[in-house]
């Protein structure tokens, strides 16, 4: 099993908010961001990128994210 990260912004301000650490040899990746653009809110399994910063990440206002670690 993959550990998921999930993410709620409901405030009208976007902000930086801290990841948890992942196990050895484990990355974040983006699973879905709903702060994106389509097909970029959504991705197949398999094809999540991994997160630009591994200690925090950018949520926009209103959305939502869910991480998975891998």
């Amino acid at each position: 099993r993959e550990p998921l990260c999930l993410l709620f912004n409901a405030g009208s301000e976007a902000i930086d908010f801290a990841l948890p650490e992942t196990g050895p040899g484990e990355r974040w990746h983006v699973a879905v961001d709903t702060g994106l653009d389509s097909p970029d809110d959504i991705r197949d399994a398999g094809d999540e990128p991994p997160c630009a910063s591994q200690t925090t990440y950018p949520l926009q206002s209103r959305t939502s994210v869910v991480l998975v670690a891998k």
